[in-house]
């Protein structure tokens, strides 16, 4: 008497497996279930729970049974399977949609969050690939030597653009680091020099829980969540009781032997954009109250 029940939840397993996008991030982690994609966050609901990437995570989905993935700029779940019927929702790239018959006109009809509706063929695929971008590189030149970083573009994108954005005009150019507690950090970045100062306005922290604060770690300082802007630390040694708390936005990849001979009143002399992604750099900003 107990196969039946055996027998039903194994086939609704196999169901939920058939109907389910195989996603795979670039860290090597796959996960199955259906795809929400907004505002550059991968969403799976998966029967192990929800989990939540940066789009520039994702490697490829691939899309299963009764499945297809939305691709190009513009998604529209339409009411009707032509161009002028209402828009019900519009839909974001690599959202996967589940099918509820054929195509119709140049449209399938599916249905994505609940809705129904009909959305054109060339706006869908079977998988969706893309490649990891390489991390933007930045040199900073001290009287002491040259400092290379790499940024976490991917982990921390608006305090990248801040910083690239900075280096690119000259702001950090004649200012001094104002800290250096041996064993533990140098800090630099302040304008007034005095631990206090900002470019006139704040970013928001974008704290990472995987990203751990070890030696040549690059961190935003800030008096609290949400109150950066322009100043930095570089650890000297790993510190532990750091992470959760600070904004990390890169490591030290050249030079750790310079940062170590830093000290208070040594100056910025240039700072360089080595390399950086084939975008506009845009900094979503804070006033300071």
């Amino acid at each position: 008497m107990m196969l039946r029940p055996v027998l039903v939840t194994l086939f609704m397993m196999l169901i939920s497996l058939v109907h389910s996008a195989r996603v795979e991030f670039h860290d090597g982690e796959v996960v199955r279930g259906n795809v929400m994609q907004k505002d550059g966050m991968i969403s799976v609901d998966s029967e192990k729970g929800t989990y939540q990437y940066r789009l520039a995570s994702l490697k490829s989905i691939k899309s299963w049974n009764r499945e297809w993935i939305c691709t190009g700029d513009l998604i529209e779940l339409r009411e009707e399977p032509k161009l002028d019927s209402k828009v019900l929702i519009r839909l974001y790239p690599a959202t996967t949609v589940s099918e509820i018959s054929g195509a119709k006109d140049g449209f399938r009809h599916v249905r994505a969050y609940g809705k129904k509706g009909w959305v054109q063929e060339k706006s869908l695929t079977r998988s969706f690939t893309q490649e990891k971008q390489p991390n933007p590189v930045v040199e900073i030149t001290t009287r002491k030597g040259v400092i290379k970083l790499e940024l976490f573009e991917d982990d921390a994108p608006n305090t990248v653009a801040n910083f690239i954005t900075l280096v690119d005009r000259g702001f950090y150019e004649g200012l001094n680091f104002h800290r250096k507690d041996p064993g533990f950090l140098v800090q630099g970045g302040d304008p007034d020099g005095t631990g206090e100062g900002n470019p006139g306005y704040f970013i928001s922290s974008e704290v990472q829980a995987g990203l751990k604060n070890l030696k040549g770690t690059l961190g935003m300082a800030d008096n609290g969540m949400d109150t950066a802007g322009s100043q930095f630390y570089i650890l000297l040694n790993d510190a532990p009781h750091l992470d959760g708390r600070y904004t990390v936005f890169g490591k030290v990849i050249d030079g750790m032997p310079i940062v170590e001979l830093l000290e208070v009143g040594d100056e910025i002399l240039e700072t360089k954009i080595i390399s950086k992604r084939d975008r506009v750099y845009l900094v979503d900003k804070l006033p300071v109250p």
